[in-house]
């Protein structure tokens, strides 16, 4: 009797693993004919707005214009001085690293860590925007640093930076329904420091980040022609935008004329590069049959199919581990123009071993050196007020 439900148990653990790679195809096949839908706002439905570049884009200028809006950044604020403040300069292998702070608009304070190439690539150097997800560090996780750090010593000029709420954004919580709003504008602004510097390439621009990092970049890349290339992590699906005020908070997926979801938010990018990073474990587990589908036909309009790829992995989780870093570097090194070379080993794997991992109190934009500035505005209502002021 035991040996027989060992032996039972045996076979359903095994018939499990046979499945597990033909999940995603079994859910997708399940969900259209049961359920009749791909989606939050039905693929399908969606495809048949358009089916030319000139009917895609103007699909793509009311979602541009409606995430704008109903972010309650429209119309978008004056952009006042930066004011940044670099210091505790530190020299790494390859790269250096300095600790930052600036305003995104007075009284409202954006944390970063800014990572240097010791070299100069001809024609400038590129800049990677590496926002964070719901980690527990945030832009102190040492896969965070690592990303950043791999890209300064491939010839960027990589930049990691607060979610609102976490870390060093603590002049309101993060589970505000604006922190969208503060969220999106501390990115734009984060761009805004990074074309500043001397010695960039502003016409270089990549962003990447996994889960809510991924929202950041495709959001980003929505409200933001600058952004060149686009590699959202373990993000987007046509079914979820996230659950957290900071994604979905205010109904930027729904305006009086539109209706859509990330994945075709993030289709927005067409027909610059885009790679999906997606995995077996998540609601990215359909990329590679529904959202990157979706996303191919438009990048088709434009003759560009060989500019947006889908990296599945199928036996992967929800985060940014050094598989996914792997693809996200060759893709942003080949677009970016970067010297990836330089760091492959044998097998064509990035070494990032040359990383240094540091500790938070290292990467303090605020410490006793360098306190907050005392105009500081605290509260997500105070600062609204504050952010409207700017707006006209």
């Amino acid at each position: 009797m035991f040996l027989g439900i060992f032996l039972s148990i045996i076979i359903f653990f095994f018939a499990i693993y046979l499945i597990m790679p033909f999940r995603a195809k079994i859910f997708v096949w399940i969900a259209e004919r049961f359920f009749g839908t791909e989606g939050n706002g039905d693929l399908k439905y969606i495809s048949s707005l358009y089916n030319n570049s000139e009917q895609w884009e103007t699909r793509r200028d009311t979602i541009c214009l409606g995430i704008q809006k109903n972010a309650l950044l429209y119309p978008w604020p004056k952009k006042t001085s930066l004011n940044a403040t670099f210091h505790s300069y530190r020299e790494r292998n390859e790269y250096t690293v300095e600790n930052v702070y600036f305003t995104c608009f007075p009284g409202f304070y954006v944390c970063c860590n800014v990572y240097k190439s010791v070299f100069a690539l001809p024609g400038g150097s590129p800049i990677v925007l590496c926002p964070h997800g719901h980690s527990k560090l945030g832009r102190f996780e040492g896969y965070t640093q690592t990303l950043a750090a791999t890209f300064a010593r491939m010839g960027a000029i990589a930049v990691t930076y607060d979610m609102v709420g976490r870390g060093e954004n603590n002049q309101t919580s993060h589970n505000i329904s604006y922190a969208l709003t503060l969220q999106l504008l501390d990115s734009v602004r984060v761009l805004d420091l990074m074309t500043s510097l001397p010695g960039v390439n502003p016409n270089k621009i990549a962003c990447t980040g996994e889960s809510g990092g991924g929202t950041q970049t495709i959001m980003l890349t929505a409200v933001d022609e600058r952004v060149k290339v686009a590699v959202p992590v373990v993000m987007v699906s046509s079914g979820f935008s996230g659950g957290c005020h900071c994604e979905d908070g205010l109904p930027i997926h729904h305006g009086y004329d539109y209706s859509t979801n990330n994945a075709e938010i993030a289709a927005l990018n067409a027909p610059k590069p885009l790679l999906l990073i997606s995995d077996g474990h998540d609601w990215t587990m359909v990329n590679p049959y529904r959202e990157y589908p979706f996303i191919q036909r438009i990048y088709r309009f434009y003759g560009a199919e060989n500019n947006v790829s889908n990296v599945h992995f199928t036996w992967g989780v929800h985060d940014y581990n050094a598989d996914k870093r792997q693809e996200a570097y060759k893709f942003i090194a080949h677009h970016l123009g970067l010297d990836i070379k330089r760091l492959q080993n044998a097998d064509g794997l990035v070494d990032e071993t040359g990383v240094t991992i540091e500790d938070k109190a290292t990467m303090l934009a605020f410490n006793s050196a360098h306190p907050r500035p005392s105009d500081s505005i605290y509260g997500a209502e105070n600062l609204m007020i504050q952010l409207r002021t700017f707006q006209c």
